[in-house]
């Protein structure tokens, strides 16, 4: 009995997907996809009336760029708090290596009167709502951290995964980012294909054939032919700094390859709960 609650836990989890070729071969993965975005359309969130053309632009296309998001002195703020964190502890940052580099300093971990104006930014309510909006649920339900992000481009993105097209997870999830130095295409702006968080009958094989892979790779990677049957393009996002983007993850994205040596700065918040929960 005890296992099989531990693998229906796993089948209604967070889990990317299930480790378990048979059930995967007879449509597991298909049937939580399906079952996810069917509980999300019927969920219901009430929405202030001044946000509502921006969630429903969120809900949507999958993303929102919103400029000039924080009032001159308040981003200045929040910026001067990122570089002073990173001068000051760069060497105690959560750090993944590869051809670029990935850098993190979790709020969680950082002294709270070291970052008073980000942990305002944080409070915001333009910021919750948008998220709620998107989530389709309290904002207090969905977050899962926030942080100064900083991503430092190499030679070539080929050994990077977030720089080939991908989905995070088979049901809705969200992340945010407040920029803090304008973001070109020489600093590797975010790529997204906008509308391919909707569940498709086009995506379907794709999501089965990634399931029942050998040692397969729990962020689903989107190949060409895919993009090709489900007939969309992907956007770039270049923006100017004090502009927030928040993207529906489960849509189609990458991290595009920026100038050897230029540097993505932002502060970013993640979302993510369980798919299977009204």
């Amino acid at each position: 009995m005890s296992a099989r609650k531990s693998l229906l836990a796993k089948i209604l989890s967070e889990e990317k997907v299930i480790e378990n070729p048979m059930l995967n071969r007879l449509g597991l993965q298909v049937a939580r996809a399906i079952a996810a975005h069917g509980l999300y359309n019927v969920r219901s969130t009430v929405t202030p009336e001044r946000y509502k053309d921006q969630i429903q632009t969120l809900c949507r296309d999958g993303i929102i760029v919103i400029n000039d998001f924080l009032p001159p002195e308040e981003f200045e703020a929040v910026r001067g708090e990122y570089f002073d964190v990173y001068e000051r502890n760069e060497d105690k940052l959560l750090t993944l290596d590869s051809i670029n580099v990935y850098q993190i300093a979790y709020f969680h971990k950082l002294p709270a009167e070291a970052i008073p104006r980000s942990r305002q930014f944080l409070r915001d309510p333009r910021v919750q709502t948008l998220f709620e909006g998107g989530e389709k649920r309290p904002w207090q339900r969905v977050f899962q951290f926030a942080g100064f992000e900083r991503v430092t481009y190499g030679e070539s993105g080929s050994d990077d995964p977030q720089a080939s097209l991908h989905a995070d997870a088979f049901f809705h999830t969200h992340k945010a980012w407040l920029y803090v130095e304008d973001v070109s295409e020489e600093n590797g702006p975010l790529a997204l294909v906008k509308g391919s968080h909707r569940l498709s009958l086009q995506q379907i094989p794709y999501i089965y054939s990634h399931s029942c892979a050998e040692g397969v790779d729990p962020s689903r990677r989107i190949t060409p032919e895919e993009i090709e049957r489900v007939g969309r393009r992907e956007t770039v996002v270049t923006c100017p700094r004090n502009t927030l983007v928040v993207a529906n993850t489960g849509a189609y994205h990458r991290r595009t390859q920026g100038k050897v040596g230029a540097r993505r700065s932002a502060v970013q918040i993640m979302s993510r709960s369980s798919p299977f929960v009204l």
